[in-house]
């Protein structure tokens, strides 16, 4: 019923020349070959007459890209969706409804919600932090270092069934200005 009072109100002429022939080839319409059903619901043409689907989804029903009617459906969808993106959005309007140029009403609708605001978002940028100054100061060779200590590391002292495991640790010294790295072994 509201289908049919949407299309009587945006497709006017094309209701009109499908009543009495063919739509006439101006229309935006001529692309989805539209025809009638038997209650006066301008629909999606198509081959897929024999297919085993529903009548809905052989041939969806047109609604107009600028009715409120087309903007309430596509929040309703949009909501029993979750919040779902354009392709998903799309493909369950698509499963009963045709709204040409669809795609750019479901982007502008799902850009308004406020739901999926924060999902879009760009991540913000980081600024660096001013470099220490023993980064940026000309020294000799590991003059200003950092050490790091990691283990424990199991050793073996000698080859064979009877060897004798000590613990050792690593111990990372790292050059400043470079970052250059040097690792040396350091025992308990």
């Amino acid at each position: 019923m509201w289908i049919l009072l949407v299309q009587q109100q945006h497709f006017k002429r094309e209701l009109r020349d499908l009543e009495t022939s063919n739509i006439q080839k101006g229309s935006s319409l001529m692309s989805l070959t539209p025809c009638l059903d038997n209650k006066g619901i301008m629909r999606v043409g198509g081959r897929l007459k024999r297919a085993l689907l529903s009548v809905d989804e052989k041939h969806p029903t047109i609604l107009p890209q600028d009715s409120k009617f087309s903007s309430l459906l596509i929040d309703h969808l949009h909501k029993k969706t979750l919040h779902g993106g354009v392709h998903l959005l799309l493909r369950t309007l698509r499963q009963r409804h045709w709204i040409p140029r669809g795609r750019n009403l479901i982007k502008s609708h799902i850009r308004q919600c406020v739901t999926c605001t924060p999902r879009r978002a760009a991540p913000s940028q980081q600024l660096m932090a001013n470099l220490p100054r023993p980064r940026v100061t000309p020294s000799r060779p590991f003059q200003f270092t950092g050490v790091i200590y990691a283990g424990s590391i199991a050793l073996k002292t000698s080859p064979g069934r009877g060897h004798k495991t000590t613990k050792a640790f690593l111990v990372i010294f790292i050059y400043m200005v470079t970052r250059a790295v040097h690792l040396d072994i350091a025992s308990d």
